[in-house]
């Protein structure tokens, strides 16, 4: 249906592209945000604006995007040095504001681990990334202290396992 309604109404405005961008990056389809996700890590313009919005509507918080949207946390924290180190500051800002899985507060132990492990892995030399990687972190780490709040004030003693990250044996990255 989006693409329907570009090609009858093409988005031909700033607005329109950006509405657009966040339409089609909200769509729940694995082979396009698969495409979606080559894209951001191939991007080198510093026009942001779709591609910032793009990103912005990338994770959607709907539950039938949960599995469509898990290998994607990992391939974060695989590729975030990397962009880090190789795009324009601005770039590599956006992509960590606006993919970095905070969204996944559910899972927020294993979130919460893997920003652990980027922050002690770092360089000295990665010091923009060190900074946002640790306000990313605390972010992370206020909103797990809430949910965890809102579960005892319920009655409940604290968030079901699955709730707290479970098994975290799938931390080991294999590559």
């Amino acid at each position: 249906r989006l693409r329907r309604e570009g090609e009858r109404d093409p988005p031909t405005t700033p607005t329109g592209a950006i509405g657009h961008a966040k339409c089609y990056a909200a769509i729940p389809d694995a082979k396009q945000k698969n495409q979606l996700w080559t894209r951001y890590l191939q991007i080198s313009t510093l026009n942001l604006h779709d591609i910032s919005a793009s990103m912005a509507s990338f994770h959607q918080r709907h539950p039938c995007q949960r599995h469509l949207l898990a290998p994607y946390v990992k391939l974060f924290f695989k590729e975030v040095r990397r962009v880090f180190r190789c795009k324009h500051p601005h770039l590599a800002l956006q992509f960590w504001e606006q993919l970095f899985p905070l969204h996944r507060v559910a899972n927020s132990s294993r979130t919460l681990a893997r920003t652990l492990r980027l922050i002690e892995a770092l360089g000295e030399d990665e010091k923009l990334l060190r900074r946002v990687a640790l306000d990313g972190y605390d972010e992370l780490l206020r909103a797990h202290a809430c949910r965890e709040m809102c579960w005892v004030q319920s009655g409940t003693a604290s968030l079901p396992q699955e709730e707290q990250g479970g098994d975290l044996s799938d931390l080991e990255d294999t590559d």
